[in-house]
Parts: structure tokens; C-alpha cells; sequence
């Protein structure tokens, strides 16, 4: 039977060109400047594997390959992200998992999202209503991983839909004073989206790649009648059709799958997905763990439980304990481990 993971890191089929929806772009977004982006390094394969392995190890509902995997339309044309994300296991899967993370670490069951008990990504699935942002419209973001509905949702991640002509994650590596402004406009208006919804997790997607982000708040200040918010975003670039063995550079080793189905377990942790500060967010992180009084070893986002030697075994000095942490309450013998 395949598990979770063989799901999640099983080949994507050839995707169709995204269309990008034209949006209203507030002049007062928030502000990403050049040196307060980097790369997310402690989001991949081994910390992600080392957080959720016990839920990873599940067997997948859809089976090993998502719905129509590998398979193109008629005319060589490849599927539309919605097509491809409304059937593929990397979604049916998340809400069973959610509800184990958050039962063991004593949070309230997620509301239902239309016909899912718990988690459901879909493209709009409602309006946000969030009205204006600096006194201009802010349109809502593409892609929403949500529980409950329009009148009484969470929302766990955000993202932004692009061509891969007009934005890739290269190149904000290679920003010039000239580029500069261009490059991180895409980012900031999802970190503008983030702040505006209090969530932390998002990604842009274009046909060519995955880009999980991370934001966090660093300061705020006032010109005129307005305030504004200074951010910092943490990124990592996946191929589209990168693979589970690490091939592809700099994607950590991760599919797209298995980063957007860890995006939304990581949120699943209310306290972890709230947007926030730097020094509020330490804790939300894949590769940060708490020792417990008995000395193993408790991840701070999935509530897993594990023995410090497995911890190391699997992501070597990428770990980072936290001794004498406090406010984690887990309920004993809910999930594997």
C-alpha cells in the first residue's frame, strides 16, 4: 500500500502555462527590501521528513500517483494547476493529518471546508471581504489552504499564481538596483496578504516552480495618516519537476507536493502560523525541537515525539534543540511515533 509520502513525491504531470490574474496593486504594500530576503534552509527534505515521518508513513488515500498522473491533454497540452491540485493525493491527505497534529497537541478540530472534513485547497474558493489596505483595494490572493468557510474560516496558506515569463525565484539572487523593485513586487504583495489575513506560511507557483515562503513582521512606521510594516520573507525554489532524491539544486530535496503538503501541516499549529515578529517565529520551525522532561524529543510544530539520537540521525546538525521550553501541551498516545 503507498504511503503519504511515496504520494507526495510521485512525478508531476506536464503543467499548462498559469495564467496570471491582473490585480489591483496598492501603492502602500508592504515593504520586502533586497537584504531581508533569503533562502529558507531549514525547509527541506530531511527536517520536514524528521518533523512529520510518523503521519508520512500513512497510507495515502488516491494512491501512490495523483489522479491522471503523467498524463496530458490531447495536443500535447499539459493540465491546469486547478485540475492537477484538485485531484492529486498531496490534498486529500492533509486533513486527516491535521487532525492528528492538532488532537496531540490539544487544539480544537478544524471546521469543515465545504465537502472536506478539515483542510481543502482550491483556487478563490471565496471572497475575503478584506476591503481595503492603506485605504486602496487589496484583491485577494490565488490560492487559499483553509478550514471552515466565507463567514467562519482559518486560513493556513496563502499563495500567488505567475507566469514564469514575467517572475522567477532566480532572480532574486541576482537582483540589480535596476530589477530590484520588480523582482520583489510579487513578494511583497504576498507578504501584504499575509499580514493582512495574521498568517505566515504562503508561495508563489508559476509552471516552472514552487516557492514556499516564510514572512515574518520586523518593524512598522507611520508617514502622514498612514502605517506601514517593514517584512523579511524566507524563501525555497522547487522545480516542477524536481525529484525525492535531491537532484535538483538548491531545492533542499523536496517535490512541490511534499513542501505544499508540509506548508499546510505547519500551519495546522495555530501558534506557529501566526504571523508575528522574529524572534515570536524561532519555535516555527521545520527543524526546531523542545526536550522533553523525560529527555526525548518533542518537534515544536507537529507535536511528534522522538529519541534525540533518531532526530540527529535524520538531519544531522541542521537540528536545533530548545532546552526547558514551556508552553507545548500534548495529549499522550494520540498518533504514531
Amino acid at each position: 500500500m503507498p504511503t503519504i509520502y511515496d504520494a507526495l513525491v510521485a512525478p508531476n504531470p506536464k503543467l499548462d502555462i498559469i495564467a496570471e490574474q491582473l490585480k489591483n496593486t496598492p501603492g502602500s504594500l508592504i515593504n520586502v527590501e533586497k537584504d531581508n530576503v533569503s533562502i529558507w534552509h531549514d525547509f527541506n527534505r530531511n527536517t520536514i521528513l524528521a518533523a512529520y515521518h510518523d503521519l508520512l508513513s500513512f497510507s495515502a488515500l488516491g494512491g501512490a500517483l495523483p489522479a491522471g498522473g503523467g498524463k496530458q491533454k490531447s495536443g500535447g497540452k499539459g493540465l491546469s494547476l486547478k485540475e492537477f491540485w484538485s485531484t492529486i493525493s498531496a490534498t486529500s491527505n492533509m486533513s486527516g493529518c491535521a487532525y492528528i497534529i492538532r488532537n496531540r497537541l490539544g487544539l480544537p478540530p478544524l471546521a469543515a471546508s465545504g465537502s472536506s472534513n478539515g483542510l481543502a485547497l482550491d483556487f478563490h474558493p471565496f471572497e475575503l471581504n478584506q476591503g481595503s489596505w492603506m485605504g486602496q483595494r487589496l484583491d485577494d490572493p490565488d490560492w487559499f489552504v483553509y478550514a471552515g468557510d466565507k463567514q467562519n474560516h482559518a486560513l493556513f496558506v496563502l499563495g500567488e499564481g505567475k507566469t514564469h515569463h514575467t517572475w522567477h525565484s532566480s532572480r532574486l539572487a541576482s537582483m540589480s538596483a535596476v530589477g530590484t523593485h520588480k523582482h520583489l513586487l510579487p513578494l511583497q504583495l504576498v507578504a501584504t496578504c499575509l499580514r493582512h489575513t495574521g498568517t505566515r506560511y504562503g508561495f508563489l507557483v508559476t509552471a516552472h516552480e514552487f516557492v514556499a515562503l516564510r514572512v515574518h513582521h520586523i518593524d512598522s512606521y507611520s508617514i502622514g495618516h498612514g502605517t506601514f510594516g517593514k517584512a523579511g520573507v524566507e524563501y525555497r525554489a522547487i522545480p516542477w519537476h524536481s525529484n525525492s532524491g535531491g537532484e535538483t539544486s538548491g531545492a533542499g530535496g523536496l517535490t512541490v507536493n511534499l513542501a505544499l503538503w508540509a506548508l499546510a501541516m505547519m500551519g495546522a499549529n495555530d501558534s506557529g502560523r501566526i504571523y508575528g515578529e522574529l524572534g515570536t517565529y524561532l519555535s516555527a520551525s521545520p527543524g526546531v525541537w523542545s526536550r522533553a522532561a523525560d529527555g526525548s524529543l518533542v518537534h515544536t510544530l507537529s507535536g511528534r515525539r522522538a529519541s534525540e539520537a533518531e532526530v540527529r540521525a535524520a538531519v544531522g546538525d541542521e537540528v536545533v534543540i530548545m532546552e526547558n521550553s514551556h508552553g507545548m501541551t500534548l495529549r499522550s498516545g494520540s498518533g504514531r511515533h
